[in-house]
């Protein structure tokens, strides 16, 4: 049996028929089995092997972030519109889908509100550990303007904030909010005031902290600048700052802060696994060809250290700077990242899936 046979019997196991139907009619139809490889296909263009879509919204993927030795129902689910490398937060969990859901498309459902609320209560009834839609919510979509509540983003309006407040779903920026935009200084306080809340501040936010503090003429915490570089950027080239101030930077811009930040801070990456970044301070702009290389020179010395997870991470992030430098990535870095996945959790669906992506092809799109 190929990967691919195996992910459309998990995809089968996964969204049986009652739940099938009711993604169909809250707009986000299921993903057949017989169409597993297009959509690998197409997915290949734009993230890592690290996505398994389940279900689409307006032609385009809803998709399971996958990491070896992490539950399904705990898993990020992600959107993954046309042409982007920066896939869109739908839902902390899988198990929250049937909130991540309402948040997606509640504005669209007004005019049909029982049918929408039926099938929600399947979903409830149905995904892994689902959690009830909160009432309030309910209650705040009978009231909510035009369009609204959507998708939350920057300048988010009130309702929308609410919105995925109350649904408590883990979006790892609603409760900052909007930084300032024109004064730095400002936004330092309120990104360190934030951070100081969190026992573990998403990687985006530290890396806009980092940003802040070099605008104002601090120098970012190594510890800082190294959980950055160390995390896996499943959002991509998403940044959460827009702001006058913020650098102007491409590619995966969060990470090419934190790198210009401690390359700044003398060669202290030099005694770490990002040893192999010392004098590349564009190596995560996209503009520098040898990045990818040098991210799986990091990953080797996670891999040689003892790390898998770490190499995981490190060989993803290659790949998706793969997509910004050269277009895409190859077939050599899909097998490093199934066998690093292989050395996590051995026969986990990380591993399947990563092993999928190399069964297809662009042409299969």
């Amino acid at each position: 049996m190929s990967s691919i046979e195996t992910l459309a019997r998990e995809l089968r196991g996964l969204i049986p028929g009652p739940t099938a139907e009711a993604l169909t009619k809250v707009q986000l139809p299921a993903v057949e089995p017989s169409d597993l490889r297009q959509q690998l296909a197409r997915l290949r263009a734009h993230v890592p092997p690290a996505y398994l879509p389940f279900a689409t919204f307006d032609g385009f993927p809803l998709a399971i972030h996958l990491f070896p030795g992490r539950e399904m129902a705990d898993s990020p689910v992600v959107y993954i519109g046309s042409g982007s490398h920066a896939p869109k937060f739908v839902c902390g969990r899988f198990g929250d889908l049937s909130r991540g859901a309402w948040l997606w498309v509640a504005a669209y459902q007004k005019r049909n509100l029982p049918s929408f609320r039926s099938a929600i209560e399947i979903l409830e009834r149905t995904l892994p550990t689902a959690r009830p839609v909160p009432s309030t919510l309910w209650d705040l979509l009978e009231g909510a303007p035009a369009g609204e509540p959507t998708w939350w983003g920057y300048r988010a309006k009130e309702t929308t904030t609410r919105a995925w407040l109350t649904a408590e779903v883990g979006h790892p920026f609603v409760k900052l909010g909007d930084v300032d935009y024109f004064n730095a200084a400002r936004a330092l306080d309120e990104l360190q005031t934030f951070v100081a809340g969190e026992t573990d501040p998403p990687p985006l936010i530290l890396s806009a902290l980092i940003a802040a503090q070099l605008v104002c003429g601090q120098s970012p915490s190594r510890d800082r600048l190294l959980a950055v570089l160390a995390a896996e950027a499943w959002l991509g080239g998403e940044t959460i700052v827009r702001a006058r101030w913020w650098p102007k930077e491409q590619g995966m811009a969060a990470w090419s802060v934190a790198l210009k930040a401690a390359l700044a801070q003398g060669d202290f990456l030099s005694s770490t696994p990002f040893a192999p970044l010392v004098g590349h301070r564009e190596a995560y702009s996209g503009t520098d060809e040898e990045g990818p290389a040098l991210l799986d020179e990091v990953a080797q010395r996670f891999r040689d250290g003892g790390d898998p997870a770490a190499e995981v991470r490190q060989r993803r992030n290659a790949a998706f700077l793969s997509l910004y430098t050269r277009g895409g990535y190859s077939q050599k870095q899909i097998q490093e990242i199934g066998d690093a996945c292989e050395r996590v959790q051995p026969a986990s669906l990380a591993v399947t899936l990563a092993r999928a992506y190399g069964e297809v092809t662009l042409r299969d799109a």
